[in-house]
């Protein structure tokens, strides 16, 4: 039995779970980049502090990605989930992404990947309340 929301998250809660989620993913995407980068150059030292530094800045583009379907979108009703509120969307904008920087192994990738984990919460969390997402 999956989790639901009673009620629609409210913004509070979609930053909440947005930092969350892209901070993670920022923290993760920075530890894979390094280890990556640590096979081309054995002498390179694994940096724990960059790993906390883009935790921080995917948590900060995680919350305001995690709030933005609903800015898109304003939850003036419990039916005001649309086409910013599917996983169509949301694959489109990775898709995008992908196709303009997919050989980037730079710190942006990593804020790309917390922006999609972020925004990707918001739908998780609507997607488990009653009114689920748009089909």
């Amino acid at each position: 039995s999956r989790p639901t929301f009673h009620a629609m998250p409210c913004r509070a809660r979609h930053l909440k779970i947005g930092a969350l989620a892209g901070a993670v993913g920022g923290g993760v995407y920075s530890a894979v980049r390094q280890y990556e980068a640590a096979k081309d150059h054995p002498t390179k030292e694994f940096d724990v502090s960059e790993v906390i530094w883009d935790s921080a800045k995917g948590g900060a583009v995680g919350a305001v990605a995690g709030a933005l379907p609903d800015v898109l979108e304003p939850p003036v009703s419990p039916n005001h989930r649309g086409f910013f509120h599917s996983v169509p969307f949301l694959a489109a904008l990775v898709f995008a992404a992908t196709l303009l920087f997919w050989r980037s192994r730079t710190a942006l990738m990593g804020l790309l990947f917390s922006f999609f984990i972020g925004y990707g919460s918001h739908l998780w969390a609507d997607g488990n309340t009653p009114q689920g997402l748009p089909s």
